[in-house]
């Protein structure tokens, strides 16, 4: 009977440890893809802003011309 304790306790600390590895590898992921997402995202508005400054360029020149 203490045997079959001791070796069920065993299983359940084994079977702990692998589930906090798993989570612990599940996390690191999770927070790989959000950096990654985030990165994607940045570089987007970044594209955006590029583009809005090459469009607000070329209005004023418009206008500079425009106005001479």
């Amino acid at each position: 009977m203490h045997l079959d304790l001791v070796v069920a306790k065993q299983q359940y600390d084994d079977l702990k440890n692998t589930m906090r590895k798993k989570i612990e590898i599940d996390k690191q992921e999770l927070i790989h893809k959000i950096r990654r997402e985030c990165k994607q995202e940045k570089d987007e508005l970044v594209d955006i802003q590029e583009k809005l400054q090459r469009d607000l360029n070329a209005s004023l020149e418009s206008q500079r011309r425009l106005n001479e």
